[in-house]
C-alpha cells in the first residue's frame, strides 16, 4: 500500500505498474470502471506537511508485477492523511480489502520502525 501511495503522491502510478478502477461497493464484482491517475487527488492539509485523500468511493488497485490479487481501499473517516513517502498518518481512516486487508498492523508501525531496534 505504501508503494501505491508513494506513486500516487509523486504522480507515477502508471510508471510503477498500477492500474486503477472505481466502484461504489466492494461486494459487486462487476461495475468497476477504469479511472485515470488524475481521478484520485491528494490535497495539501493546511498547516501540515501531510496530504489529504478526498476520493469517496472504493478504489481497486491492480499491479500484476507485484501480485495477481487485487487490493481495495476507501476512505471511511475524515481526515485520511498521507505523507509524501506514502505513509498513512491516519491508518484507521481507510477500509482495506483484497491483498491489503491483512497488512493493516504492519502499516500502522512508525515510518522509521526497525525490528532490530526492538530486540
Amino acid at each position: 500500500m505504501r508503494h501505491f501511495l508513494w506513486a500516487l503522491v509523486h504522480k507515477r502510478l502508471f510508471e510503477e505498474g498500477f492500474e486503477l478502477r472505481t466502484g461504489r461497493s466492494l461486494e459487486k464484482s462487476k461495475g468497476w470502471r477504469k479511472i485515470g491517475e488524475d481521478a484520485v487527488q491528494l490535497e495539501q492539509d493546511l498547516g501540515t506537511h501531510l496530504l489529504e485523500w478526498k476520493y469517496p468511493n472504493w478504489i481497486r488497485v491492480d499491479n500484476i508485477s507485484i501480485s495477481t490479487i487485487p487490493s481495495f481501499l476507501r476512505m471511511v473517516e475524515i481526515p485520511a492523511l498521507v505523507d509524501s513517502s506514502g505513509v498513512v498518518a491516519t491508518p484507521l481512516a481507510f477500509e482495506l480489502g483484497g491483498k491489503w486487508e491483512g497488512e493493516r498492523v504492519g502499516s500502522m508501525l512508525p515510518a522509521d520502525y526497525s525490528p532490530e531496534d526492538h530486540r
